[in-house]
């Protein structure tokens, strides 16, 4: 009996003794039919997430015809100035030409989202009560000595530490940005 015989031999049993086994029950499904189940799974939670995407995208870009008509407005507009001044004007605008709608559409997610941030951190508070009644926050909890044991305790301390380090480090790079130097007051 050769080595190669051998090897092939032991390599069976496995399998021989596998199918004895299963042939009561049902066979277990092959790799294959699996593996089509799984893209076909995958297939369809991916024409999902495409819809809902698209349907976002619309939402926040508005819809593909608006986008068109923009887009065709900012054509004439470049394609007329680009015009004036000759063949570098019209070179120019072969360069810009395919990279207009990508342009286009990532100019409107980066409005859409400065208008998100704009609403929800940059805007000022509308009166006066709302700065006082933040200031007298901040008062309270700076001399209330409960507050500082109740901090400590739960190891929000380090956050509050952060938020008072930053606060420091503005209020420095605006004392630089005042004096124009970085140490000292200028003298004249």
């Amino acid at each position: 009996m050769s080595l190669l015989s051998s090897s092939f031999r032991k390599a069976a049993r496995p399998a021989l003794r596998q199918r004895a086994r299963f042939n009561s029950s049902q066979p277990p499904p092959s790799p294959e039919k699996k593996a089509q189940e799984v893209i076909a799974n995958a297939q369809k939670t991916a024409g999902q997430l495409w819809d809902s995407a698209a349907k976002k995208a619309e939402q926040v870009v508005g819809s593909s015809e608006t986008l068109t008509k923009n887009a065709e407005k900012a054509e004439a507009l470049l394609g007329s100035s680009l015009n004036r001044l000759g063949p570098t004007g019209q070179k120019a605008a072969g360069m810009i030409g395919p990279a207009k709608n990508s342009f286009l559409y990532n100019f409107a997610v980066f409005r859409e989202v400065v208008k998100q941030v704009y609403r929800a951190e940059l805007q000022p508070p509308k009166d006066l009560a709302a700065v006082r009644s933040a200031y007298e926050t901040l008062y309270k909890r700076a001399t209330d000595a409960s507050y500082w044991r109740g901090i400590m305790q739960s190891g929000e301390i380090a956050r509050v530490g952060i938020y008072a380090v930053e606060a420091y480090g503005i209020f420095k790079i605006g004392e630089i940005i005042g004096r124009r130097k970085l140490v000292g007051y200028p003298l004249h």
